[in-house]
This record gives structure tokens, C-alpha cells and sequence, in this order.
């Protein structure tokens, strides 16, 4: 797949080895569901195909609804945002189980308006999110991300 990233926007993925061919194929299917929503979070648009093709229910409204709020702020990200800690859990019946942390301490923002760089002042642990949710299996095998929770400054997450 194909993302229209921003030039001044990294995304770092630091994926494991999760020990079963469909674990690492949901670990990819984590990563580009995550490269389309920076996709349409950088567009303001909450319709780009990359997104709505790798995220379902309750998932989609999640996010919508975080889409919405960066688009009333007129920010989008730059800088670098770290993916690791991967882990992902398949049940073997159409549902699998994930978690991965985010680093966003190099991530700061740029005002759509003006083009200014607004720099991130969240604290150190606030920069770190552990992300977990569920994927199901839709038609033709296809996965999507069904539901995502984040929490920020997961012990978990901080200084790895």
C-alpha cells in the first residue's frame, strides 16, 4: 500500500517477529492502518480509501472522532512518531487481540493556517501511549481494526 505522508512526518515502526505467518500479516495490517490514519489525519480528510478500508466499527468512530477534533484544531504532526512493542494475539476465529506502544516526544505540530511549528509541551510520559485493541476478519480474509484503546503514559511504554 501507498500513503501520502508528509515530508517532515517520520514514522518509525519497530516490528517483531510474532511468530506465526498470521500474527506477522496483522502486524502489517496494524501498520498501515496506522500509516492511513496519519494519512487522513495530514489531509484533514477522514475519507481517504487507506483508512476506511483497514478500520471498522467501533474503531472508525474512534478515530473519527480524534480526525474531527486535529481538523478543528487546523494542526497536523511532524516530526517523528516511534511504533514498537508489538504484540499480537490471533484466536483463530476471525478475532485476534494487539497492543503496541507510541513515542511521540520528537512530535510537535504544524498550524495549517499559518505554517508555524507549534512544539509539543506534553510531559514526558503523556508522550508515551500504550495502543490495544481487536482486529476481526472480514470478507475475502481481509483484517481490520475493530476497536482501539489508548492509554497515555503507560508504565509499560516509557523508556523503551
Amino acid at each position: 500500500m501507498s500513503f501520502k505522508i508528509p515530508s517532515d512526518l517520520s514514522l518509525q515502526f519497530q516490528t517483531t517477529d510474532q511468530g506465526s505467518v498470521t500474527a506477522d500479516e496483522i502486524q502489517t495490517i496494524l501498520v498501515y492502518q496506522y500509516e492511513g490514519f496519519i494519512e487522513a489525519l495530514s489531509s484533514g480528510e477522514a475519507t481517504e480509501a487507506n483508512f476506511r478500508y483497514l478500520t471498522a466499527g467501533d474503531a472508525l468512530s474512534t478515530e473519527n472522532s480524534q480526525l474531527a477534533w486535529w481538523k478543528k484544531q487546523n494542526e497536523r504532526l511532524t516530526g517523528v512518531d516511534r511504533l514498537y512493542a508489538f504484540t499480537v494475539s490471533a484466536s483463530g476465529k476471525g478475532q485476534a487481540e494487539y497492543s503496541y506502544c507510541e513515542d511521540s516526544t520528537r512530535l510537535d505540530y504544524v498550524d495549517l493556517g499559518d505554517g508555524r511549528t507549534i512544539q509539543n509541551t506534553a510531559g514526558t510520559t503523556e508522550n508515551y501511549t500504550l495502543r490495544q485493541g481487536i482486529l476481526v476478519q472480514g470478507k475475502g480474509e481481509l483484517w481490520a481494526v475493530e476497536q482501539v484503546l489508548t492509554k497515555d503514559g503507560a508504565s509499560s511504554c516509557i523508556g523503551k
